[in-house]
Order: structure tokens, then sequence, then C-alpha cells
């Protein structure tokens, strides 16, 4: 028996059939795509589904892949939290009201795994994971989260979840930019992009009219 045969023997969960098969399948992708050897990919895998004892952390993910992150989490058993909100913006322009639903935290996936280095290592593998969030902000170990943040950040996250959006700004009314290269300036708003949170606004710099793309949080009404 291998070391991790007999390291996953001891551990108190006992990996199901069905997770073994995907284990496998996945192996078998990376390989075709990495090179690696589907024996160390699956070894990776197995550290991370055996882990005996799980604690919350904080994945990071590609911007727009938290659903699919989350979806392949919970083929793997492992316990995950992805919210979603709901905007519903009013009509204009002749449109009628539309809905998005889009991730409440961009890039970020909540999961409970196993601290040891290689279990996290092979939940990356599993899941697509870019990395997760340290403790200190330095890299120096993973940030753990304590069940009583988790449940206060659902709670929090139900109370947002489903909300009305009222445009901030208007084509032609006159903003301050707050943030950039461009802080400071005062211009004025010639489209806005609801969907993408950003807007074309146009600035006399330069010795002429200059015209920018920004993000709607970087503006505010200028008086």
């Amino acid at each position: 028996m291998t070391f991790v045969a007999r390291l996953l023997a001891s551990s108190a969960i006992e990996i199901d059939p069905k997770i073994e098969e995907r284990i496998a399948a996945r192996a078998a992708v990376l390989w075709a795509e990495t090179g690696l050897s589907a024996g160390y990919i699956e070894r990776q895998m197995r550290f991370a589904v055996g882990a005996c004892e799980r604690f919350w952390v904080v994945a990071r993910v590609r911007p727009g892949h938290e659903l699919q992150t989350g979806e392949a989490l919970k083929a793997f058993g492992f316990d995950h939290w992805a919210p979603v909100e709901t905007l519903r913006f009013p009509p204009r322009r002749g449109m009628k009201a539309r809905m998005i639903t889009r991730p409440l935290f961009c890039g970020y996936v909540f999961v409970r795994a196993g601290l040891d280095p290689r279990a996290l290592s092979g939940l990356a593998v599993i899941a697509g994971i870019a990395g997760y969030l340290s403790g200190k902000g330095d890299g120096a170990g993973v940030a753990v989260l304590p069940e009583k943040l988790m449940k206060e950040l659902q709670i929090k996250a139900l109370a947002v979840r489903d909300r009305d959006v009222k445009p901030a700004f208007k084509a032609g009314q006159s903003v301050q930019i707050n943030d950039g290269h461009l802080a400071g300036f005062v211009g004025t708003v010639r489209r806005i992009y609801g969907r993408k949170g950003r807007a074309d606004v146009v600035i006399n710099c330069f010795g002429g009219e200059t015209r920018t793309n920004l993000a709607l949080d970087a503006l505010t009404k200028s008086d």
C-alpha cells in the first residue's frame, strides 16, 4: 500500500466510488492538457477529497467562473458557497426593464477544505482554483473563516441578493473623477454601460476634449 493510500485509509472519510470515477476522469483530462502524470494528479485530488478535518476558506477563481467552480466542488463532495445577487434595472429609452444575476463576490468562492498544502493543491486541481486568501495578507498561511463569521456573511447576503438598481448617473450629467490618472478632473457623461458598470466621460484637458471609459464607482456627481 502506498503512503497516500495508507494516509487515506486512516482518515475518517471514505471516498465514494462515484467520486473515484470523477477523479480518474478529471486526471485523464488534465493529463491530456498538461502532460503531467495522471497518477500524480489523482494523488493530489485524493489528498483533497480524503481530508478528514475541513474548514471554511476563500478560494480565488477566474471572474465569471464562480458558479462553474461551485458545480465542480459539488460534484466532488465539497461544501461550498457561491452566492449570487439579482439586480433589477428600470426601463429606459424605450427598452423593457431587465434583470441581471451575477456573483455577489466576484472572483471568489467559499469552500470547506482541508488545510494541508497537498489537500489545497488537490482542490485547486479539482475545481480550477487560482489560489486562496492568506491569513495575514502576506501569503503565510490560508485564512480560515470561523463558522460564526460564515453565518453572518450568509445572513447579510440574503439581505442584498434581490434589489432594484436606480441609475446613479445619466447622459449629459456633470461628474467628477475620483480615481486613476484623471482623478480631480470634471467631465460630462456621454453614455452609460449599466451591464458593465462603466460610462463614457468627456473631459476638457490637454488642449481639447478627451473621451475616456471609466468605472461608475470612480465617479461622483459634480456640484
